[in-house]
């Protein structure tokens, strides 16, 4: 039978995900029951003693005795005091083995399941048919059932049309992964089930299961289930969201593998490649790597188009598991990778990727080869200490085949902190980001026009790490200069224009580097309480522009004595004031400084040598 095995694929249909069973919108209250009397009706000992003497030799097992009542209430007749919807019910195929399995209560006590539904059954919920979701119906219905149970409405107004109550909606969805139509899906579903259950209960596989019982009884009690057989995933709302949502990320990804995978958390502000994009790049620059994956995890949106290379492919997969809980995501997210075989996968600034390693590590790493992405720990507002370095490094650095830093000062921290051997400190390799030469850069120093005031640019995330409050204390100390900003909130938890200087404007976010007027900017000023090697430092170091910053983890790689004016401590307010002091009353010396870093910085950051980085990385030989 075609469908059997195909219901346990992984791969599901076309179509909107569907929602998990948990955000499905709470049962419609039940119409109010009829107000006939409608007493309980017991199947009768002649009931049954009649039902003993028709019942079709070859039940093998201890199912048989609700074989038997079922047998009995499926012959019965409408009680006194009950609607004609009574046998509309029995001759609309009621399931009654299915009731019975579903409600012992009602078995025990030989009770009439066509009649328990119509007085008590439908309005607690119960189905009289697996196939059947009477709150689907109600809700299609509009909540009104006029005075009938949900299958008896269904049966006079339904048409037939199984797909609008089948208690999973992602029958489409699963239907296109077999390549068949909704209702062959769903008939092919009930031909496998009756199948299944009429060999369980007769014939050679029968006859085996009675013995077996015969010898565990502990087997018998497992014919309620058997005698309704569920098949993964059609009866299970949570995996059929979750291979809904598999099937949509494999589309996504063309149908075909990746040589490598970057998991990253979102498109994060900027268009710069940033980490994310400059291993992107140069992994496809790699030999044997044709193809390379880009996953956003974490929030949805597209990524800037400069993070992905010529071949590769952006997957918005945080979009497309929006409906899933999180446990699921997680899940989700290590089948995709599986399903990619990539051979190298890396995660920056993906929580969910993480989260998925703390939940499917050992696995996941012995079919797919893990890189950790770190860039500096971050502080919160109590001055703790925390992000990926300090929370994630000792969890996952045995299950990692490496970790990579943007800087040596992070390398050198992690050693420490962690007491990493000799052995093991290969496997953490630095990644220094190469620098983009085609920005332009200043062939000369600038020249201020009479009464032209000073423009000195800052440009971040407006975020407490940034220090804004250091650039406005500087801005207070030079009120003969301009303070131009660009930036906007991404933590959040500030007001940029909370006791901002008058010498101060806020110019906005921007889109990319170029968007900034830099033939404008006398200076640069970076603060930072903490840091990796930021893309914004690395930028504003390619236009000749002098720089003045702090000097904190990784941006002391870049803001390098004699190159640039660098402090050491970000609250020294008086040290940045004097920097700036320098650097505008001498812009000669501002630009021969600014074009030497430059040069130093181009001769080092080179793509040539991040790819060889990446390559050696790979081979796992360390690098840094």
């Amino acid at each position: 039978m075609r469908l059997g095995r195909g219901l346990i694929k992984r791969v599901v249909g076309k179509g909107k995900v569907p929602a998990p069973a948990e955000d499905q919108p709470p049962r419609p209250a039940p119409d109010p029951a009829p107000s006939y009397p409608m007493p309980k009706v017991v199947i009768s000992a002649e009931q049954m003693a009649k039902a003993r003497a028709n019942l079709p030799e070859g039940h093998n097992w201890s199912g048989r005795p609700l074989r038997l009542l079922a047998h009995a209430a499926a012959a019965a007749s409408r009680p006194e005091g009950y609607p004609p919807e009574y046998d509309l019910l029995q001759s609309g195929g009621f399931d009654h083995v299915h009731y019975l399995g579903q409600r012992p209560d009602v078995a025990r006590a030989r009770l009439d399941p066509v009649a328990h539904y119509l007085r008590a059954g439908a309005e607690e919920g119960v189905n009289p048919v697996p196939w059947f979701c009477g709150d689907r119906w109600t809700e299609a219905a509009g909540g009104d059932l006029q005075g009938m149970t949900p299958f008896g409405h269904w049966l006079t107004h339904g048409g037939g049309d199984r797909v609008a109550v089948f208690p999973v909606p992602a029958v489409a969805d699963l239907s296109a992964g077999q390549e068949l139509s909704e209702a062959d899906y769903l008939s092919q579903l009930e031909d496998l089930r009756a199948d299944v259950r009429d060999r369980l209960e007769t014939g050679e596989l029968g006859e085996m299961v009675a013995k077996a019982a015969a010898l565990d009884p502990l087997v018998a009690h497992a014919w309620t289930e058997a005698s309704a057989p569920r098949f993964q995933p059609a009866h299970d709302k949570r995996a059929s969201a979750r291979l809904a949502v598999f099937r949509a990320v494999h589309e996504a990804a063309g149908g075909v593998r990746a040589d490598a995978v970057v998991l990253v958390g979102d498109a994060r502000w900027g268009s710069s490649r940033r980490m994310e994009g400059h291993i992107a790049h140069g992994l496809e620059d790699l030999p044997g790597i044709n193809r390379v994956a880009l996953i956003s995890t974490d929030r949805p949106g597209a990524l800037p188009a400069a993070k992905v290379p010529s071949g590769g492919v952006h997957i918005d997969f945080a979009g497309l598991a929006a409906g899933l809980p999180p446990p699921d995501r997680r899940r989700v997210l290590a089948e995709v990778l599986r399903a990619l075989r990539p051979g190298a996968a890396f995660l920056v600034n993906s929580r969910l990727g993480w989260e998925m390693l703390t939940d499917y590590g050992a696995p996941l790493t012995a079919t797919v080869r893990m890189f950790g992405c770190m860039f500096c720990n971050d502080k919160d507002v109590f001055g703790r200490w925390g992000g990926y370095p300090a929370t994630r490094f000792y969890r996952h650095f045995n299950q990692l085949a490496g970790v990579c830093t943007d800087s040596a000062a992070l390398k050198a921290d992690l050693i420490a902190q962690h007491l990493v051997p000799d052995r093991d400190a290969a496997r953490i390799t630095v990644l220094t980001a190469p620098v983009d030469p085609e920005i332009p850069a200043r062939a000369v120093p600038p020249q201020r026009d009479e009464g032209r005031r000073p423009q000195v640019f800052w440009a971040g995330r407006l975020d407490p790490q940034k220090r804004l409050d250091i650039a406005y204390a500087v801005a207070r100390a030079l009120p003969q200069v301009d303070f131009r900003l660009w930036g906007r909130p991404v933590a959040g938890g500030m007001d940029p224009k909370a006791d901002k200087p008058g010498n101060v404007s806020l110019e906005g976010s921007y889109a990319r580097f170029s968007d900034l007027p830099m033939e404008e900017a006398d200076a640069w000023l970076y603060t930072s309480e903490w840091d990796g090697v930021p893309s914004i430092l690395l930028e504003a170091g390619m236009t000749g522009v002098p720089i003045v910053g702090v000097r904190v983890g990784g941006t002391g790689e870049v803001l390098r004595d004699g190159l640039c004016w660098g402090v050491d401590n970000c609250e020294d307010v008086g040290a940045l004031v004097q920097g700036l002091t320098e650097a505008l009353g001498d812009p000669a010396k501002g630009h021969a400084r600014a074009r030497a870093l430059r040069e130093a910085l181009v001769s080092e950051r080179t793509e040539a040598a991040y790819g060889a980085a990446l390559a050696r990385l790979l081979e796992g030989q360390g690098h840094g």
